[in-house]
């Protein structure tokens, strides 16, 4: 109901559903550290993070990024997708060094995961350039994160589904300040 209601815009309602599933299932103890608590409480960050309450929403995301490690261990596509969340709220947030640690370990994880042009690919490589922009002084990883952020650019740029995304936009715009 949760992801129905944020589907319509109805985020105080979304926000209701998902707490109520939380309630549900961390009163069943140990027996509800699964997946769809993880769900649960990342998807409740996101509508935090959708009211503008990232400081809210982030202790949510860092939760759901540590049941995720328990559930699935700590190298699975669940983790990295996680860790871009976190990484992507901490950027918003202008926690650039913070983000960069979750990051990197997006960055690194998702590839054995998904295809180099997925969007879940290019959205954790550009999202690792963009902390390396902000936080490095070293010439050859600022240089790389150009190579990299380069890349997702001219990828999406041949890919008609991502040519006019929002990622698009916000990949391009950090290559120029990049520049």
């Amino acid at each position: 109901m949760g992801f129905a209601y944020g589907g319509l815009g109805r985020l105080e309602d979304a926000k209701a559903s998902y707490q109520r599933a939380i309630d549900q299932l961390r009163a069943q103890g140990e027996r509800g550290i699964v997946a769809d608590l993880a769900h649960a409480l990342n998807n409740y960050g996101n509508v935090l993070s959708q009211q503008d309450r990232e400081d809210e929403a982030l202790p949510y995301y860092l939760e759901s990024l540590d049941i995720r490690a328990q559930v699935y261990g700590g190298h699975s596509e669940s983790v990295a997708a996680q860790q871009l969340n976190v990484g992507r709220l901490l950027l918003d947030m202008q926690r650039a060094e913070d983000a960069l640690t979750h990051l990197t370990e997006a960055h690194a994880m998702m590839p054995d995961f998904r295809e180099e042009e997925s969007i879940y690919v290019r959205v954790a490589n550009m999202s690792w350039a963009r902390a390396v922009l902000l936080t490095s002084d070293d010439i050859d990883e600022l240089q790389e994160a150009k190579i990299v952020l380069q890349a997702v650019v001219d990828g999406f740029a041949r890919d008609a589904d991502f040519r006019e995304s929002r990622y698009m936009k916000q990949a391009s715009e950090w290559l120029a300040e990049a520049d």
